[in-house]
């Protein structure tokens, strides 16, 4: 549904921790077509961020929708931003599921009975799974083939299902799906990034599939158009070109260990379990295969282009990496 010219633009980012939430915040508030800017989250946001309001839902909750939709009608909210979804695995896979399919279900209701302008999802290019025979660039019309055996991936793929239904019944509603690629960012949390971050890299012997990054900078401006423009539909955002994925590896200063892929199984594996390692054995497909997506669509249909070259985002991958490697 069209916004009315010349009327600020009240939108709500639930998932107001997610590693998107605070980029998009500060280009918000930078921007004179935006009003409110409300964040909602299960955590309590303390002095975490300002200029902003902030909103504490327990999205786990069914009971939760009724404050949803108080929240929405309090503010006047326009456009929702649905970020609530886990960037890499957790040992909390109960409690997501009930955030990430629970939460969606509530937040939809909510959503529907406001009579909101715009739902804006963000999703992942993960989801389209690693396999041999991937098409050279996949288009957002393929299926979504990540591992469904795997909670982190059947989530998001029925949270997906889920907003596309919504959109079918909800036809006043613009309702967009964004499949972004791992992002680039000082808060990246992808899993693909967490993994090449380690200064010890465990990769699969005789595999180097190519990568694809999208910076920081340029999500926030794929939401700014989308928030700004009526685009319904599913959309992947992807940076410039791709990058084999050892040479990221070196990129960043870290060292890639070859291993057979049981044998990285069974040390990923192990080491998740016990905490030594962010990065589960799930996540081997995606060190062998590629799982490259097209941008083309929302180049011709919402004039979005990514504005960072593939050198810029390789240097800033590292910049971002060495002032964490700093920090820790």
């Amino acid at each position: 549904m069209p916004l009315k010219k010349n009327r600020k633009i009240n939108v709500a980012i639930v998932g107001g921790f997610s590693s998107i939430a605070k980029p998009l915040t500060q280009g918000f508030l930078s921007d004179s077509s935006y009003g409110k800017v409300v964040l909602i989250d299960s955590k309590n946001f303390g002095k975490k961020f300002t200029g902003v309001e902030t909103e504490v839902v327990d999205l786990a909750d069914p009971a939760e929708e009724e404050k949803i939709l108080q929240i929405l009608e309090r503010y006047e909210i326009d456009v929702v931003i649905h970020s609530a979804f886990r960037e890499a695995p957790a040992r909390t896979a109960q409690l997501d599921h009930e955030i990430e399919t629970q939460g969606t279900i509530s937040l939809l209701s909510a959503c529907s009975r406001k009579r909101i302008k715009k739902l804006i999802m963000m999703s992942s290019t993960l989801l389209y799974g690693a396999h041999p025979d991937n098409p050279q660039l996949i288009s957002e019309s393929h299926p979504l083939r990540a591992d469904r055996k795997v909670q982190f991936f059947a989530d998001k793929i029925e949270a997906e299902h889920l907003v596309e239904e919504f959109a079918k019944g909800n036809p006043s509603i613009t309702v967009s799906i964004l499949r972004f690629c791992p992002i680039v960012g000082i808060d990246g949390e992808n899993i693909i990034i967490k993994l090449i971050s380690n200064l010890w890299v465990p990769t699969i012997a005789g595999y180097d599939p190519p990568i694809q990054f999208v910076h920081q900078d340029d999500a926030v401006r794929a939401f700014n158009i989308f928030c700004t423009g009526d685009y319904p539909g599913i959309y992947n955002i992807v940076g410039h070109g791709f990058v084999p994925i050892k040479t990221a590896i070196r990129i960043l200063g870290n060292i890639s260990i070859p291993l057979l892929e049981p044998v990285f199984e069974i040390l990923a594996g192990g080491m998740f379990t016990f905490y030594l390692s962010p990065v589960p054995r799930e996540i081997a497909p995606y060190l062998k295969y590629p799982f490259l997506a097209d941008g083309e669509k929302v180049s011709r249909i919402a004039g979005y282009r990514a504005t960072y070259t593939l050198r810029e985002v390789l240097e800033d991958l590292h910049r971002f990496w060495l002032r964490k490697f700093v920090e820790r």
